[in-house]
């Protein structure tokens, strides 16, 4: 290796290269880098906490499903009790009205053996 006046020429062009750049514009990169890994910070945090908003949202619209599906099988549970009733309600007045028609025939069957006898 031939070391002469060129090289240190270079040597020095390189130390005051290196010198200017850590001196006056690695400050500069340094703040732009650091705003720049800030804002991605933010945006990071800003994305987890729209995932955990989702997922509560989520979790939610699952429960008011689970709610409205339960409200709706009692819902229709009672409603089938309260068709249930109507039918044995149905079925009590029509036997009633039954007994009544049958006990006014009988009434009237009666009265008519009466009037035959009488004749």
């Amino acid at each position: 290796m031939n070391v002469n006046a060129t090289f240190f020429a270079e040597l020095l062009a390189f130390s005051i290269f290196i010198f200017i750049t850590y001196r006056y514009l690695w400050p500069s990169f340094s703040s732009i880098l650091d705003a720049r890994q800030e804002e991605i910070s933010k945006g990071l945090e800003a994305a987890s906490q729209s995932q955990r908003k989702l997922e509560e949202a989520e979790d939610q619209s699952k429960k008011m499903i689970e709610d409205a599906k339960s409200e709706a099988s009692t819902l229709i549970n009672q409603a089938g009790t309260r068709g249930d009733q109507i039918v044995e309600e149905a079925k009590t007045q029509a036997s009633e009205e039954q007994q009544k028609i049958k006990t006014a025939a009988e009434a009237d069957i009666e009265q008519m053996f009466l009037k035959l006898k009488r004749i």
